[in-house]
């Protein structure tokens, strides 16, 4: 038997040995391979030649790079020669190379929404923007479904990081002839940049005589503010170039086409070498001169899109319904998936099938007030996409503001009703969060409660909890109320299948059966689920207000910037903070801040 275990213990030692052999020589040539030739060996200077080898080609700043229109998916198809992979190699390389791809090429970008219509949706598709940055959003199926234009510019990284842009643009406001059009705007391209301050903008405008393909093209023009209008919420723009297009510009470049097969491209004159530039195809120089001054230099600006933007997500905290709270601020007369597209199919199903309680129906009712407001607020923030006259500016954040203050004040006296419901939810809780209390840390669940009447501080706490869910409920007139209770029995069972209201019942059930096992856990939940959604309001809340430059008048509320707001920390108990007693004496007498809680 001895003999047989130093044996063992001897093959043991073997196998250890070899483990600890076959460790280091695998150590080593990890570390031998790990070295980075690139880094380590090759001068940074002639690391950056191989990064511009690697990242740089002009192609990205001519028409050659969307050439071909919607038969090539607007350059999907396009090879540019370029590997961007390698900026996935490691930190130190991205830091390198990255100012080479996007700071040292010109990318061009056409600001123009293309658009056919499907005959098998019998519907308008719209596209984004065309650019070699946005090449992939139009590659889809024949219906659509993925080729529309819901990704935001904002959405895609690489536009704040570009540094160069030729923007193509024209006065062709809106050109529609058997069965497709075309739209020309600079606002969703200037509002994806206009935090990053590139270093060059071109702007290159399409003279009329290069139009002449589009049939009664004098008829659609805009006037010369209104096309440069989004250009003045950009600054600390280096440089601001503003040209007439050349031949080469524009050079089998196609934007729109009908969607039968033999239909033609429509394209532009490219013929002529040198177009006819009419006075009115640019701005005077006056005019160039002050907009220069203006996207150059670093006066504050007012960016009502990121108003509006705050003034939603603060309306939207106070629905929990995701199919409602997407909805809120769109326009009732387009489709929901206008808007949101492919990714929220659920959600378009969803609301397409049911009415929306809180959205204008067809038999000519009022919406409701917040998203009636909302909806004006996202038009007059839109409004500089396509102003009526050269004093849009100040008329649309008038408009803006007016929206915003019935938003607001609207909401108010349900926020200051939350608020009051989560103060008093959390006296509670303070006072029951103690040795031998409710919500005592240190017990099992609540076993170890001991008062003599445990449904007494249980159905206070559920008094209390349940005040605090109610406040959470959005005010509406009462036709609004009663609409929910004619037409939107859905969205009332969807809200009751939520887990919060499932919690709810699930502790009356609890209460009445005096199951008190799981009380404080599920009261816990409901109670976390509850404060969740108040943080998000206070948090939206104090961000109402961040872009604007002047103090409103019309909105005089408090944000409560002071306040400290956290979640309840039910692993520790309060702190005692009145003087000790014996406990005979006081275990059941702790008035205010016990168990005979108000008594």
């Amino acid at each position: 038997m001895q003999q047989q275990i130093d044996d063992l213990k001897q093959k043991l030692a073997l196998a250890l040995q070899s483990r600890d052999v076959l460790q280091a020589q695998l150590t080593a040539h990890v570390k031998r391979d790990s070295k980075c030739y690139l880094l380590e060996t090759i001068p940074v200077e002639v690391r950056i030649e191989i990064y511009k080898y690697l990242l740089i080609n002009p192609i990205l700043g001519k028409p050659d790079s969307i050439h071909g229109g919607f038969s090539s998916r607007y350059g999907s198809t396009i090879k540019y020669e370029l590997t961007p992979g390698v900026l996935g190699t490691c930190h130190q390389i991205y830091l390198e190379a990255s100012p080479i791809l996007y700071g040292q090429n010109t990318i061009l970008i056409a600001c123009v929404e293309a658009a056919i219509l499907s005959v098998w949706r019998s519907e308008w598709i719209q596209y984004i923007n065309l650019s070699p940055l946005t090449r992939y959003c139009h590659d889809g199926d024949h219906d659509g479904e993925t080729m529309d234009a819901k990704i935001q510019l904002e959405q895609i990284p690489a536009f704040a990081r570009v540094k160069n842009w030729k923007i193509l643009v024209s006065r062709l406001d809106f050109y529609w002839d058997n069965r497709f059009r075309l739209s020309w705007n600079l606002f969703k391209f200037c509002r994806a940049i206009c935090h990053s301050a590139p270093d060059t903008i071109e702007l290159v405008i399409i003279p009329s005589s290069m139009e002449e393909a589009f049939a009664n093209a004098e008829e659609h023009t805009v006037e010369m503010y209104a096309l440069l209008a989004p250009l003045k919420i950009l600054r600390r723009v280096g440089n601001l170039l503003i040209r007439a297009a050349e031949p080469e510009d524009l050079r089998g470049l196609t934007l729109v086409r009908k969607w039968e097969p033999d239909d033609p491209d429509t394209g532009f004159n490219t013929a002529e070498d040198i177009p006819v530039v009419e006075s009115w195809d640019l701005p005077t120089k006056e005019a160039e001169d002050e907009l220069v001054d203006l996207v150059t230099g670093d006066s504050p600006v007012e960016l009502l899109f990121e108003m509006y933007r705050n003034l939603l997500t603060y309306a939207q905290t106070f629905e929990r319904i995701e199919a409602l709270k997407l909805g809120m601020g769109l326009d009732p007369q387009k489709r929901f998936e206008q808007y949101l597209g492919s990714d929220y199919k659920h959600f378009v199903e969803t609301y397409d099938a049911h009415k929306n309680p809180f959205e204008k129906p067809q038999n000519g009712d009022q919406d409701h007030p917040v998203e009636q407001a909302l909806c004006k607020a996202n038009q007059s923030a839109w409004r500089i996409s396509n102003p009526e006259s050269s004093d849009y500016e100040a008329i649309a954040t008038m408009n803006f503001r007016e929206q915003r203050a019935m938003v607001l004040n609207f909401l108010d006296p349900q926020y200051k009703q939350i608020v009051d419901a989560s103060n008093h939810l959390n006296m509670f809780i303070k006072e029951e969060k103690v040795p031998g209390g409710l919500f005592d840390a240190n017990a099992d669940r609540g076993k170890s409660f001991k008062h003599p009447d445990k449904s007494e501080v249980m159905s206070l706490g559920l008094v209390f909890l349940d005040e605090y869910a109610k406040s959470f409920q959005r005010h509406s007139p009462p036709e609004f109320r009663a609409k929910i209770i004619r037409q939107s029995q859905f969205w009332v069972k969807v809200r009751e299948e939520l887990p919060r209201e499932q919690g709810l019942t699930r502790l009356h059930q609890m209460f009445e059966s005096q199951d008190f096992t799981s009380f404080v856990e599920v009261f816990r939940f409901v109670c976390d689920d509850l404060d969740a959604q108040y943080l998000e309001i206070r948090k939206a809340r104090r961000e109402l207000f961040a872009w604007d430059i002047e103090d409103d008048e019309d909105c005089e509320i408090d944000l409560e910037l002071n306040r400290c707001d956290e979640m309840v920390d039910w692993a520790v108990n309060e702190p005692v903070v009145f003087p000790q007693c014996l406990p005979e004496i006081c275990e059941y007498s702790f008035g205010n801040f016990g168990w005979g809680w108000g008594r």
